[in-house]
């Protein structure tokens, strides 16, 4: 469970409900995914822009976010970049919005522990470090 508080730039709102307007076009869209998704924006707060950091920073979209994922075999360390569908590519550690990493991590604080399912099982991860991405989008 997610206990930390949910904060979003204007910009990563924006962004999510613009993806929200379009989920017709989204091939292969996971409808629970994405209820998940908008229950998450719902609760969330509204941070200041992207270009100021919230105190602590939280994770938004296209953020290189640094994480230590406890439920490996041996507990390691990766990054990835929360993106929109249509730029994600797992190999680059790029994960779709709707991902289930994704919404587990997004407008999550520095130092969060995050649990969430995945295909392979529950997975537990904690946010080591986020460095801040702005994109023009």
């Amino acid at each position: 469970m997610n206990t930390h508080s949910i904060t979003l730039s204007h910009k990563d709102l924006h962004l999510i409900l613009a993806l929200h307007t379009q989920r017709e076009f989204i091939p292969h869209l996971d409808e629970g995914r994405h209820q998940e998704l908008m229950r998450l924006v719902g609760q969330a707060g509204e941070g200041a822009s992207l270009k100021s950091l919230v105190n602590p920073p939280s994770v938004g979209l296209y953020d290189a976010v640094t994480v230590n994922d406890f439920s490996a075999p041996a507990s390691n360390a990766m990054v990835c970049r929360i993106v929109l569908p249509h730029e994600a590519d797992l190999d680059a550690g790029l994960y779709s919005v709707l991902a289930p990493i994704s919404i587990a991590l997004l407008g999550r604080p520095l130092g969060a522990t995050v649990t969430f399912d995945a295909p392979g099982g529950s997975r537990q991860l904690r946010i080591l470090s986020i460095q801040k991405e702005e994109v023009v989008v």
